[in-house]
Parts: C-alpha cells; structure tokens; sequence
C-alpha cells in the first residue's frame, strides 16, 4: 500500500481532477495522508484510465495487485 501526492496543475495549485492509468492492475483511492486503499476501490487496470474529482483530499493511495505495476497522475485543467 502506497501514497503518492496529487500534483499540481498548471497554475500551481493543486490539482481538482486528475487522470490515473496504470502499467498494472492497481487499485485507487483519493485520500487525506495516512489512509489506506484496500482491493475493494477503485480498479485500474493495464492501459485503462479513469478521471476522479480530488477536491479536498492530498494524495492518491494505490495497491498494486502485480509487483511492479505503476500508477501515472496527470492534473487536468478544468
């Protein structure tokens, strides 16, 4: 179980909505520091993508189901 920041967008602010895709089989979850994701949230898996609204929250917890499975975060401008 890992945690990774929501990055900034294009103003320099934190990002409202972002695009996660993974190299893998992962599992998702926009959290305050500190909390877990389990296998019971958000599935992302090889080549798929999905696009979540982090407003109020500062990282982005992920559980890989395969070792080596990435997760990439990109800000998208609203």
């Amino acid at each position: 179980n890992q945690e990774v920041a929501i990055p900034n967008d294009g103003s320099g602010s934190t990002a409202r909505y972002v695009r996660i895709a993974a190299t893998g089989t992962a599992h998702v979850k926009p959290v305050l520091t500190g909390t877990a994701c389990t296998t019971a949230d958000i599935l992302v898996g090889p080549g798929d993508a999905v696009f979540l609204n982090v407003q109020g929250f500062t990282h982005i917890a992920y559980l890989q189901e395969a070792s080596g499975s990435k997760i990439v975060i990109t800000p998208v401008e609203g």
